[in-house]
């Protein structure tokens, strides 16, 4: 019982920390570049088969960049990561990632979308165990190497040989507690 009002402590620190995180970072993914706005087509118009959609790709999916040619690579863009590093000594810092993960079609790209949680679940998984053993970090760093090759292996362990073609880290920020 004596420890029940750090458990609540923790927890409101981390929601807390999450939502300052988290929030600056969906701002940025939510604004359009240069402030403009982009046309739509007017409701009830006609669009043209496969306007507005990539080869292969989800229609308008803004988490699914690139492949304008063929045999261009397309990219999925995950949402940010926000793991804490807890060790023996309780939560010492917060890390947050935001990844890239490069495929070779439209149709690779559909299948990491269409078992995202799943890939996800994978990815905190070894994300968070490796952190917090120190297996991912080098002293307080963490260890983008390392981290590459775990979301690497997490995907290819859900999705098969192949799902994916290379790990991109956009951003990370580490942040002490």
């Amino acid at each position: 019982m004596s420890k029940l009002p750090f458990v609540i402590k923790f927890f409101a620190l981390f929601a807390l920390l999450t939502v300052l995180l988290i929030y600056p970072v969906a701002v940025l993914h939510a604004a359009p570049e240069g402030g403009e706005k982009k046309a739509e087509a007017p409701s009830g118009g006609e669009k043209k088969e496969g306007e507005g959609k990539k080869e292969g790709g989800k229609k308008d999916d803004k988490s699914i960049s690139g492949g304008r040619f063929d045999g261009d690579p397309m990219y999925v863009h995950l949402q940010p990561f926000i793991l804490p590093v807890v060790t023996e000594k309780g939560a010492e810092q917060i890390v947050t990632l935001i990844v890239d993960l490069r495929v070779k079609d439209g149709r690779a790209a559909n299948n990491i979308q269409d078992n995202m949680p799943r890939v996800k679940d994978a990815m905190m998984q070894e994300l968070y165990g490796g952190l917090g053993s120190g297996d991912l970090r080098q002293g307080a760093l963490v260890d983008v190497a390392g981290v590459r090759r775990k979301i690497f292996q997490a995907v290819t362990r859900v999705l098969g040989e192949g799902a994916i073609e290379e790990v991109l880290i956009q951003a990370i920020a580490q942040r002490k507690l």
